[in-house]
This record gives C-alpha cells, sequence and structure tokens, in this order.
C-alpha cells in the first residue's frame, strides 16, 4: 500500500475528525485550504508537518498569509500559507547524534532543526534564496538556536559565480528563471566545514545542485561518512561515484531520495 495512505489510515485512528475534514477538502472538494481552529491552512503546510501535526501543540495567526506551528518535540515554525514545507521524516536513516551536519538546501529550516532535536551537535545550512532563507532565519530564532544552527544565504554550485533560477518553492532550482542567487563551490563549504569541526555528515536537497559532488575531488567526498541525497533526473553518475569511493548505496523512496 502507499505510504500517503498509510499514514492517512495512522493518523485518521489518532483524529479521525481531522482527517476526515481534511480529506473531505482536499480530495472531495478540490480546495487548497482548509480551516482548522479558525485558521485557513494551506494543504502544503498540512502535508509537510503530517507527521508531527497530531501532536500540535499551537497555532497563531500572524496575518492572512502568515501562521506560527508550534509543533510538539520538533520546535516553531514561522511559514507562509503559500509555501509547502517538506516531509521530514526522509532523513531519519541520517546518524546526526553528536555530530555536525551540513545541511545543503535547508528551506525554511525544517530539516536543520529536526537534526537538533535528534541530537546533531551543529547544523551548517545553506539556503540561496533570500525569502526563503530570511523564512529560514526568523524559524532559528524562534526556536533560540542561533548557536546550533549556522544559517548561509549562498548556494552551492561547482563554482563560485551567479545563476538564475525560478522561484517554486518545493521545486526552487530546477528551471532557470528571474531569481538571482549567489554560488560558492562545494568544494569551499566542505573545507570550511571540515578545518572548523572535522568529519560531519550530510544531507544534500538542492532541486539540482546536487551534481556538484560531481566536482569534488574524492578526498574531500570522504569528509562527510554519511550522505542523504534528493537526485534529480538520471542518479548513475553521482551512484557510481559514491561506490567508487566505498560506500554503499541505497534508495530509502520513491522520490530519489538516496542513502
Amino acid at each position: 500500500m502507499d505510504k500517503m495512505y498509510l499514514r492517512f489510515v495512522k493518523y485518521f485512528f489518532r483524529n479521525p475528525i481531522l482527517t476526515t475534514k481534511y480529506i473531505f477538502y482536499r480530495k472531495i472538494l478540490k480546495r487548497d485550504k482548509f480551516r482548522y481552529r479558525g485558521i485557513l491552512i494551506d494543504y502544503g503546510i498540512f502535508w509537510g508537518f503530517v507527521n508531527n501535526f497530531f501532536s500540535l501543540k499551537d497555532i497563531k495567526k500572524i496575518s492572512e498569509d502568515e501562521i506560527i506551528i508550534n509543533i510538539k518535540n520538533l520546535g516553531k515554525f514561522y511559514v507562509k500559507n503559500s509555501i509547502p514545507v517538506s516531509d521530514i521524516t526522509d532523513y531519519n536513516i541520517l546518524n546526526v547524534k553528536d555530530k555536525v551536519v551540513l545541511d545543503i538546501g535547508a528551506y525554511v529550516g525544517d530539516s536543520s532543526i529536526y537534526f537538533i532535536r535528534r541530537g546533531a551537535k551543529k547544523v551548517y545550512t545553506y539556503e540561496a534564496v533570500k525569502d526563503i532563507y530570511n523564512t529560514l532565519v526568523k524559524n532559528i530564532e524562534l526556536n533560540n538556536l542561533q548557536d546550533k544552527i549556522i544559517p548561509i544565504n549562498k548556494g552551492i554550485d561547482c563554482n563560485k559565480g551567479e545563476n538564475y533560477i525560478n522561484i517554486n518553492y518545493s521545486a526552487t532550482g530546477l528551471e532557470v528563471g528571474n531569481e538571482k542567487i549567489e554560488t560558492i563551490p562545494i568544494k569551499d563549504a566542505f573545507e570550511e566545514i571540515y578545518n572548523k569541526e572535522g568529519e560531519f555528515v550530510a544531507k544534500i536537497d538542492c532541486e539540482g545542485c546536487e551534481y556538484s559532488l560531481l566536482c569534488l575531488p574524492d578526498n574531500i567526498l570522504k569528509y562527510s561518512k554519511e550522505y542523504v541525497i534528493e537526485i534529480h533526473g538520471s542518479p548513475q553518475l553521482l551512484i557510481s561515484k559514491f561506490l567508487r569511493n566505498g560506500y554503499k548505496v541505497k534508495r530509502i523512496d520513491r522520490d530519489n531520495k538516496w542513502y
């Protein structure tokens, strides 16, 4: 059975009223938002937090398009209702306990905060898009994690420079557009963390920039002993590079995430 449907069966028994309401609005009425505690919530926001949403501690409306969600055992998140949130549970497989994490493609900070909650010592987190980066910084501050999460407003590429990308939030970066971002070489990002912290583990979900790993010298690739990577397009070149360097590789979901 599809993982999504298994989740809804699970959550139906935990909260049948909310789950039924969600299915009615999304699947039957085909609406993008549904009302919860008097607040209209975007489908993407709900689905992004679905694994923790039923442990919701509080929800606060800031404006017509802004809310703060407080999730038990995770933290507070400032989000815009137009911005979907990723499913962070795919990163459970990454062993972050007492380790430094490199988070490339930090988005609104959900994965970085999740790593800290799971025991990471520190997270260096890269987000290229200024508006999304500003939300990331707000969420770090909301959770008082300024000493644990280091945000960097840069994109990752093989070389230093500028790129122009299309803003599509959960798929930002896959297409050329009008948003200018600054990039740094992936080699520099790896070396900076390694020189400060030593070995680390890495999560890379950056809508195409994962191919910059092909530019890394093999010895620098090994600065990270574990990776979780979302790969867009054919994964064969990246898989070959990791296998050649002694890593074991496996696919962990249908959305092209690899470990």
